[in-house]
This record gives C-alpha cells, sequence and structure tokens, in this order.
C-alpha cells in the first residue's frame, strides 16, 4: 500500500545539498586517481608503505589524499539521513548545513592533500565539524518533535511539515526500505566485518582436528627435544649459561629459599609411614614447554603498518629479566619453521 509523505516547497534545495556529495566524492576520486599516477603506486593497494612515504612526498600525498576521501566516506551515511530527514522539517536549515558541508569538505581534503595532515582544517575545513553538530542536533530535536505529535498528521495519512504550499508525492513503503538499507548499508561497509555464525558441528569438527594436531605433534617428539638442546647449547656458546628453566636444583645453597625447601623435604620423609602409590599421569597432549597451534591461516597480512616493533621492552626499567626462548616447528614435516613472526 502506498505512503503518502508531504514535503516543502523548499525542499529542492535540500535535495540539492544532497546531491552535491556526489559532486564532491567525484572530486576526491580524481584528486586520489592523480595522486596514485604522479605516486607510482599500484592498484590493489590502498596506501603507499613508510618507506615509500620516507622518499617520496608524492607517496605522502597520495597517502593523505587517500585519507581524505576515506574519511568523507565514513561520514557520508549520517550527512546524507540528517539532511533528508531535517529538511523535512526544516527545508532551509538542512539545506544549509549540508551545503556547507561539502563546501568545507573540499577545503579539508585540499589541505589534506598538501601533504601536511596538519593544514586539513586550516583552510576552514572545521567548518565541517559545526556544520555535521548542526545536522546531528537538528535531526535529534525534529526526531523528538515526530515522536511527541508535533507534526501535524493530516486525515490522508500524511505527513504536513508545515503551513506553506506543499506538493504531495506517492511513493511506495518499499521505497523506505530500500533507502534504509542504502544509507545503512554505507555504514557497515566503511567498517566491514559481521559477526561469523559457527555451527555447533563445526565446532565439534574443529576440536577433534586440534585433537589430531596434538597427537600428530607427539611424533616430533625427538626432534622438538634435539632442538631443544641445540639451542640450549647456542646459548652456551653465546655466554648466556644463566638462561634456564627455575627449579629447586637452580636454588643458591645456603639462601633462605635452599634452607626452607630443605627442611620441607626432611619434615616430609620424617613423617612418613609408608610409600604413597598412584597411577601415572596420562597426557592426551605435549605438556609444559610445549603447545601446537592451528596450521591453517586466513588471509592476511596481519600487522599494523607502521607498527613498531620491539624485541626488547625493559627500556630503562629495573627488574628482573625474563626472556623467551620460542621455537616455532611444522608439525607436518618435525622441522623448524623458519622467519616465523611471534606476536604475544
Amino acid at each position: 500500500m502506498p505512503t503518502t509523505i508531504t514535503i516543502p516547497d523548499n525542499y529542492g534545495y535540500v535535495a540539492l545539498a544532497a546531491i552535491s556529495t556526489g559532486f564532491l566524492t567525484a572530486f576526491q576520486t580524481t584528486l586520489v586517481s592523480n595522486a596514485r599516477k604522479k605516486s607510482g603506486i599500484q592498484y590493489p593497494r590502498l596506501y603507499a608503505e613508510k618507506d615509500e612515504m620516507d622518499k617520496s612526498i608524492e607517496a605522502l600525498k597520495f597517502n593523505c589524499a587517500q585519507r581524505a576521501h576515506q574519511n568523507t566516506l565514513e561520514w557520508l551515511p549520517h550527512v546524507l539521513f540528517f539532511t533528508t530527514f531535517l529538511g523535512l522539517r526544516y527545508p532551509t536549515l538542512a539545506a544549509s548545513l549540508g551545503g556547507v558541508w561539502s563546501a568545507s569538505r573540499v577545503l579539508y581534503t585540499l589541505g589534506y592533500a598538501s601533504g601536511d595532515p596538519k593544514k586539513r582544517n586550516t583552510r576552514g575545513g572545521f567548518f565541517g565539524s559545526i556544520a555535521y553538530l548542526g545536522l546531528l542536533f537538528g535531526s535529534a530535536y525534529a526526531g523528538v518533535e515526530l515522536a511527541l505529535g508535533k507534526w501535524k498528521t493530516p486525515s490522508s495519512g500524511g505527513l504536513e511539515v508545515d503551513d506553506s504550499t506543499e506538493h504531495m508525492v506517492d511513493v511506495c513503503s518499499t521505497w523506505y526500505g530500500i533507502a534504509a538499507a542504502k544509507i545503512h548499508g554505507g555504514i557497515v561497509g566503511a567498517h566491514p566485518g559481521d559477526d561469523e555464525f559457527i555451527h555447533p558441528a563445526d565446532v565439534g569438527r574443529r576440536q577433534l582436528e586440534t585433537t589430531g594436531r596434538h597427537i600428530q605433534a607427539r611424533n616430533c617428539a625427538p626432534q622438538i627435544a634435539t632442538h631443544i638442546a641445540a639451542r640450549k647449547a647456542k646459548r652456551a656458546l653465546a655466554g648466556k649459561p644463566r638462561m634456564h628453566r627455575r627449579g629447586i636444583d637452580s636454588l643458591p645453597q645456603g639462601t633462605s629459599p635452599w634452607r626452607r625447601h630443605g627442611q620441607i623435604v626432611a619434615r616430609a620423609v620424617g613423617d612418613a609411614t609408608g610409600v604413597a602409590t598412584a597411577d601415572a599421569p596420562t597426557y592426551t597432549n605435549i605438556q609444559n614447554t610445549t603447545c601446537v597451534t592451528a596450521p591453517e591461516v586466513t588471509e592476511g597480512p596481519y600487522y599494523i603498518n607502521n607498527e613498531l616493533v620491539r624485541n626488547d621492552i625493559r627500556e630503562d626499567q629495573g627488574g628482573i629479566d625474563l626472556l623467551l626462548d620460542i621455537g616455532v616447528i611444522d608439525t607436518t614435516t618435525c622441522q623448524p619453521l623458519e622467519d616465523a613472526f611471534v606476536e604475544i
């Protein structure tokens, strides 16, 4: 059944303000395309790497232009909805704020694309933030008015926005669903990654695969022991004999912990009246120093661009040194996996 809505005479200006965003994104797309050609960054790469930016100012300008475009696309769905909705109640205000936002985005883009990110708001781009806040709070106010019934509802079932001369437009209710899906689809598209539903059968299959990997890893026990011994020998040759697992044998003789351990052992032996027996523990996977991870990986990369990677996080802080010696072995070949990146 068609739904009738009533729009004010000045709503054409609201439409023009919304249409201006199309010219805005076309301008940004052209700017990014030209910057890509000058920098030599090929598709499908989204940004230039840090070393490329250090060597070429054109690569830096490309990244800045690309970021200005992406930032605009992140805000655009909200701006379009606020402009069209607020325009039903206050068309002149909505058209003015929408036009200011589009114009300020041009200044924002030109400042950003200069290669100096600090200039993105120094050339008038900050007016876009003011316009956005006006659209946001204006739409919220209009929404409250609609909820309180202050938008007049004529007998025909339409929404009467004001008392001026108005045009009546009949649209199918389906149009509302399409428009809402498009607006919210843009929001979702800017930040992809839906929650994945995992069927209980898949959970059980993964558990069986995990158990199978542990069983397979036990076949590599001799190679793991050899690999650990080789690493210990390498550390000893490197002048680091103090790197060993802590235990009772590592307690310095004569110290308080050493004497306390001796007293506990002596008391336990003196109190014993028999021999305790128990079945040897049975493990279904490798214990202590070995863990088994899934050999399958999804498409990467996982690293954060320009992230600082450190292998020594002590800096100038005092304390007890904790060194982690991590070895990665391929359970299918029982051989060390070279060039593995492990992040903790």
